[in-house]
């Protein structure tokens, strides 16, 4: 389901699906409340929280870079994964009070009023937010506002059936959230223009059977919106099917590398139990250190890499060290464990912000709600396929030792397949390298007059139109002396 999210997100946009999934989750929280005790009605109120709340994490990160420079980024998505863990931390204090003292029910009306709220609170961030100031600065030093960026069309081609498609969608341009993509990528996608080779009279030919039947439509509003929707579908596609082998092995890597913490958050307390002889209470509590530092943490993890002008993947090769390292000095001593715990949170605090601000520099902006979604549903099935295999280990043995190894040694492998990253990324061009300064450093300005980026180093100000007026000039000198 947050696949599919991920794909609605970048038809339709962040502003209807964020309302759709965050009514999804608000309609969750009220049938688990009405349904209590009964399982089914629990087991029908989990199915649709989780498909809410994941696709409304996948389109929270999906707002962050359609609506932040890519030098804000990093920044940004770490403020997102702080905020998330303290929701998470204060879920875990607030409600075993509520529960003591108004008991069960009432803490999940509790729940189901946050969650109320939540929905408020996007409602009032989709009316205000062209108030909201996320501005750059153009060519000329004057302030865009970026959410504007956003009502660009999804189109992207040279032919003049774009200009059409543009008249078409100019209802989709003065509206507020019709597409999430802009016309240009910062990755090494290849711009759609066409999937197969076709002569000059099948161009002319498609063209004009294309224009014809734009310039039918645009007296009806409601087929119009119907092409714009099957436009949309065919382009993220086709975009898909040119992702780049490195985006593919990041959600490989997100898939094994993030169950080292996921799997030791399963399985934490009961190794607390078992191994310490710690009581309940106690290992939760030495649990929720994880959680802390994860709430603390990613925001200077993400000044850390607006600062360290590349090495991102590095950053996650060391965070997935400081997570196997972690487990296992767990595993192999018997000394206080909220050491090795906070050595994993800073480890996934790391790999999870690195992570998540990789992926806008991946793929083509106009399916990044899809990448999202994918790297979502890569975490989330680890979730589902991993906890079996580690309490079938458990029953089998009789402890928590090889379970653990078994954790430290997928730290090993998402280790192994960075290095294979990180080989692939020196293949490609410096400026679309993850551990290119550029990448972490720049700010994607859109060119008026034809929707390219420049890349604008904050110091060295590389601009290339520039070096356009140099060569204009150049031109403009040799002619003249042809002329004399």
């Amino acid at each position: 389901m947050v696949f599919i999210g991920g794909i609605l997100i970048d038809i339709v946009g962040t502003n209807i699906i964020s309302v759709i999934f965050c009514g999804l989750a608000l309609l969750s929280s009220f049938v688990t409340v009405i349904s209590t005790p009964h399982y089914k009605g629990l087991m029908v109120g989990r199915f649709l929280l989780g498909s809410g709340g994941e696709t409304l994490l996948s389109c929270a990160a999906t707002m962050i870079p359609l609506w932040f420079s890519a030098k804000e980024v990093p920044l940004c998505m770490g403020f997102f994964a702080s905020w998330v863990y303290w929701g998470n931390l204060t879920a875990l204090i607030i409600l075993p009070r509520i529960n003591e003292v108004a008991g069960f029910r009432a803490a999940m009306w509790f729940i189901f009023g946050v969650f109320v709220l939540e929905f408020v609170l996007n409602l009032l961030l989709i009316r205000f937010k062209e108030k909201l100031s996320w501005t750059v600065k153009g060519e000329n030093g004057e302030l865009k506002n970026i959410a504007s960026l956003q009502n660009m069309n999804l189109i992207s081609r040279t032919s003049s059936t774009a200009d059409i498609l543009d008249s078409e969608g100019r209802e989709l341009n003065n509206e507020d959230d019709q597409s999430t993509a802009p016309t240009f990528s910062s990755n090494d996608s290849t711009p759609i223009e066409s999937t197969t080779p076709l002569s000059s009279d099948e161009m002319m030919l498609e063209d004009g059977m294309i224009i014809n039947e734009i310039k039918s439509d645009i007296n009806n509003p409601q087929l119009s919106k119907y092409r714009l929707f099957v436009i949309k579908i065919k382009e993220i596609k086709e975009q898909a099917v040119l992702l780049p082998k490195r985006f593919w092995l990041l959600s490989i890597i997100c898939f094994i590398g993030y169950y080292t913490m996921f799997g030791l958050a399963i399985i934490g307390t009961d190794v607390l139990k078992s191994k310490f002889d710690y009581n309940e209470k106690t290992s939760a509590n030495y649990m929720a250190s994880e959680a802390m530092v994860n709430g603390i943490l990613p925001v200077f993890t993400g000044l850390l890499i607006q600062n360290i002008r590349g090495r991102k993947i590095q950053i996650m090769a060391f965070a997935s060290f400081l997570l196997g390292l972690g487990v296992l000095l767990l595993n192999i001593t018997d000394v206080n464990p909220l050491p090795w715990i906070i050595i994993c949170g800073v480890g996934f605090s790391l790999l999870n912000t690195t992570l998540f601000s990789c992926i806008p520099l991946l793929v083509d902006m106009s399916i990044v709600g899809t990448a999202y979604g994918i790297v979502t549903t890569a975490y989330n099935c680890n979730i589902i396929i991993f906890p079996p295999i580690l309490d079938a280990i458990k029953e089998h043995t009789g402890s928590y030792t090889i379970p653990l190894y078994f954790l430290s040694f997928t730290s090993v492998i998402t280790i192994s397949l960075l290095g294979l990253l990180k080989y692939w990324d020196t293949q490609v061009p410096l400026s679309q390298s993850l551990d290119s300064p550029l990448t972490t450093i720049n700010l994607n300005v859109i060119n008026e007059n034809n929707n390219s980026i420049e890349l604008k180093d904050d110091e060295n100000l590389i601009k290339n139109q520039n070096n356009e007026e140099t060569i204009d000039n150049l031109n403009e000198n040799e002619n003249n002396s042809i002329l004399v």
